[in-house]
């Protein structure tokens, strides 16, 4: 019993120093959002290639969290911007999705 809280302490203090790998910072990440789009937007464009909806409205929400955690200014672009996605839209489901 010993050995196994002695064991969970070492993985505690560990956790709290590294994440995976990577050093924990309490510094902000201020391009995080930046990031966020440029990748979100580049699976966008493939989804929307592929035709694959499921895909669309996940880099379209995290377009439209990014965006908007920059500043709510964007609110009327980021729904002009799914309504113009939904309207070329082929599955009537993603179509749907968009639209709600």
């Amino acid at each position: 019993m010993k050995k196994l809280s002695i064991i969970i302490s070492i993985i505690l203090s560990m956790s709290s120093s590294t994440l995976w790998g990577k050093t924990v910072s309490d510094a902000p990440d201020f391009n995080y959002p930046k990031n966020v789009i440029e990748s979100a937007e580049k699976g966008l464009d493939a989804a929307l290639k592929a035709g694959d909806g499921k895909s669309t409205i996940k880099y379209l929400v995290q377009t439209s969290l990014a965006q908007s955690m920059i500043t709510t200014d964007n609110a009327q672009p980021l729904i002009e911007r799914i309504d113009s996605v939904a309207q070329i839209q082929k599955d009537a489901v993603t179509k749907s999705i968009l639209y709600h």
